[in-house]
């Protein structure tokens, strides 16, 4: 007897294709915005907007009035003294995921709807990134490739961390390139975690460990001895070999170490 063919299964795949596809755009369209508000200040109001529109399209209202959103991302914007650029309905609209910012109200596009509270979730984080980078003062007298990293890590923007980080790494002279993978490979480690992949998890975390280790006990203004302490226990939960720690890790720095090990001359670097 001939199999009849299963149309079912078929949509179920498209369909599983589809979502994930979706998934996939919203995930690198907000690295964008993450990278493009962590790096250029005169841009960063982007963040202020998306989070402002987050905290308005709850319980399934994805449709919010565009004036409440953009005055509410104007007053987040001059909270962090941030300036509002002429061009940010642009970068909104260059994301791809909303309707156009044309009439009364602005929506998330619906086939982002299932993955509203990810977005949600890495929009609060981007916020506090941001806000952060803006308003504590210790940050800006470290290397900003380790300030920037270090704000994008803190936050729990790992796959962001990793975006930044890997252009650094590569682009590093030969002495800083164990460094920066390390910090890339902790990133992946954690990023590989909230996703629930154990083993890429354990495996990065080693391996970023592994090249920490040979960076010294301070290094770019970070306190890798303190750094590799806190992972630890991170590692041991992923090994199966201790319970998981209470609180995700920080990055440690030291405000006063200029970007040369074995110095304590307090160096100031540009936002």
């Amino acid at each position: 007897m001939a199999r009849r063919p299963c149309y079912v299964r078929r949509e179920f795949r498209i369909g599983a294709v589809a979502d994930m596809s979706a998934y996939i755009h919203l995930k690198h369209a907000l690295a964008d915005a993450a990278l493009i508000a962590i790096q250029q200040r005169r841009r960063a109001a982007l963040a202020a907007w998306l989070a402002a529109y987050c905290e308005r399209a709850r319980d399934g209202a994805f449709h919010v009035a565009l004036a409440d959103v953009t005055r509410a991302a104007r007053e987040k914007a001059a909270a962090c003294r941030l300036p509002v650029p002429r061009a940010l309905a642009a970068d909104v609209q260059d994301l791809h995921l909303f309707t156009p910012l044309r009439g009364d109200a602005v929506a998330l596009r619906p086939e982002f709807h299932a993955h509203a509270a990810y977005m949600r979730r890495q929009v609060t984080r981007l916020w506090r990134a941001v806000t952060r980078l803006r308003q504590d003062p210790a940050l800006r007298v470290i290397p900003r490739e380790v300030r920037l990293g270090t704000v994008f890590f803190d936050a729990g923007l790992y796959f962001e961390c990793h975006e930044y980080l890997e252009g650094v790494w590569k682009r590093g002279s030969l002495k800083e390139k164990g460094f920066y993978h390390g910090f890339v490979q902790v990133g992946v480690a954690f990023y590989h975690f909230e996703k629930g992949n154990m083993h890429g998890a354990r495996t990065l975390l080693r391996k970023g460990l592994g090249k920490l280790a040979a960076c010294g006990p301070v290094h770019q203004g970070m306190d890798v001895r303190e750094f590799r302490r806190r992972l630890a226990p991170w590692l041991a939960f992923f090994e199966g070999a201790g319970a998981r720690p209470p609180a995700m890790p920080a990055v440690p720095t030291l405000p006063a170490v200029s970007a040369a090990p074995g110095t304590s001359r307090r160096r100031k670097h540009p936002p």
